[in-house]
């Protein structure tokens, strides 16, 4: 889920701009298939897609709080903890902190899951298709 987040908002980088998508796309493949966090991270802004996802996160968050969790009535902890940061206002200082120490573990967890191998469930050779 994650890798085809990548691939449907990455931005192209520069150095690779003049290619085409179907070569990018084989060279995204070959980082996940070789666990190669760097071609990863040269094809794919994974920092950029977090950041994005991160605020389009947080917006939902303002929107709709998180409720207890099942009768506890207790919220989760990093819920309790994102929904407190963005009470004072989305773009208060807390919540662009929060914010941003979201997305940066958020692009670390994406290149620690390809230089791993753990995100090899998303190769299709061994019968799991991204479709």
């Amino acid at each position: 889920m994650i890798l085809a987040a990548i691939l449907l908002l990455a931005a192209p980088r520069p150095a690779v701009a003049e290619e085409t998508p179907e070569a990018a796309l084989r060279q995204v493949q070959t980082a996940i298939d070789t666990n190669n966090a760097a071609l990863l991270e040269k094809y794919v802004d994974v920092g950029r897609i977090a950041q994005r996802g991160v605020d389009a996160f947080m917006s939902d968050l303002v929107a709709r709080p998180p409720k207890a969790v099942s009768g506890g009535g207790e919220t989760l902890p990093l819920l309790a903890m994102l929904s407190s940061a963005v009470q004072s206002g989305a773009q208060s200082q807390t919540a662009q902190t929060v914010k941003m120490l979201v997305a940066e573990e958020t692009r670390k967890f994406v290149v620690w899951g390809v230089a791993s191998g753990n995100f090899w469930f998303l190769d299709a050779r061994r019968g799991n298709q991204l479709s």
